[in-house]
This record gives structure tokens, sequence and C-alpha cells, in this order.
């Protein structure tokens, strides 16, 4: 068995890994609609009509980073 070329080994990885993920592009769509009828999803977000009547009687605690950092 001949070794193979160095380069020709990257390529063809290169190009196995492109058509993989094409395969995996293409298959997501009705992946994503099987997932969508089976769990009820639907892929939207849903708004409340009206708040909750009933009110729990927790104690929410919010903190907030007051960090000087320019980037953040």
């Amino acid at each position: 068995m001949s070794a193979i070329d160095p380069k020709k080994k990257t390529a063809l990885q290169a190009l196995t890994l492109v058509v993989v993920m094409g395969a995996l592009a293409w298959a997501s769509v009705p992946f994503y609609d099987w997932f969508c009828r089976v769990t009820g999803f639907g892929g939207v977000t849903n708004t409340a009509e009206a708040g909750s009547d009933v009110v729990l009687d927790r104690t929410i605690k919010v903190r907030f980073d007051a960090s000087l950092e320019r980037d953040m």
C-alpha cells in the first residue's frame, strides 16, 4: 500500500469536513421540523395576554456589577 502525500491527505480531510458540514446543515432542516412537531415548540416566542393572578411569596435578589472596565 502506498503512502498518501501529506498535502493530499490534508486536502482530502478538509474536503471531507466540508462535505460532512454541508450534510449536517442539509439534515438540520427536517430534524428541526420534526423536533417542533414532536415537542410543540413551534420555533416561535410566546407572549402572555395578561399577567398571572397568583402572587408568589418570595424575595428576589438582584445584584448589579459596578465594574469600571471601559470595554464592558
